[in-house]
């Protein structure tokens, strides 16, 4: 690919930015993240006729780097990455309507969302994270992705003293709980004794 894109590019700069693409998509496959990044982001142009490809591309790059950054404990980090996939993703969804990945859009979107209002839990900033569980859980339609989303809105309700609500959302779940959401649902209520007697 590298000689191909070298012989091939002085004749045709967007053949030379589709084999820079292909080569990035190679690398984000093998998980080389740092190396298929700096591919699509120094090799290709923002005039390339196939953008939403490379924004797309990056955008899962960026995610796939921010949950590596997290489990690391570097929210701030993990956070900032994520809001880069994010606005990528928004701006395939505002510039590029015919894009290939248009029905892909929503659920990818829904994912980066879902893993902000993480963040946004774990560093106290509830209204931030509530904003993104909320649109999450209208979204989506991945149930099992919502019901996490509205399981995470539950603990919230919670630890702001939204009793009514918390237990409207709660009665939701329970009728509706998913077995791999299970186990994570009843874990969090054992910790809440009020509302153990009520769910458990």
């Amino acid at each position: 690919i590298l000689k191909k894109r070298k012989t091939l590019g002085s004749r045709n700069p967007q053949l030379k930015y589709t084999l820079s693409l292909l080569n990035g998509y190679l690398k984000l496959i093998n998980k080389d993240y740092d190396g298929s990044l700096k591919i699509l982001k120094k090799e290709i142009s923002d005039d390339y006729l196939l953008e939403d490809y490379r924004l797309f591309f990056i955008s899962k790059i960026l995610f796939e780097k921010a949950l590596i950054l997290s489990e690391k404990k570097d929210l701030k980090g993990g956070l900032n990455l994520l809001k880069e996939s994010h606005k990528n993703l928004l701006e395939i969804f505002e510039n590029f309507p015919e894009t290939v990945f248009l029905q892909e859009l929503p659920e990818e979107l829904s994912k980066v969302e879902f893993q902000i209002s993480k963040i946004y839990l774990k560093q106290k900033a509830l209204k931030f994270a509530y904003q993104f569980l909320k649109i999450v859980s209208l979204r989506t339609k991945n149930f099992s992705l919502k019901q996490q989303a509205e399981i995470e809105m539950f603990k919230l309700f919670l630890l702001t003293k939204e009793e009514k609500k918390a237990l409207e959302l709660g009665s939701k779940i329970q009728e509706e709980l998913l077995p791999e959401n299970q186990t994570e649902f009843e874990e969090f209520l054992k910790k809440t004794p009020k509302f153990t007697k009520v769910f458990l």
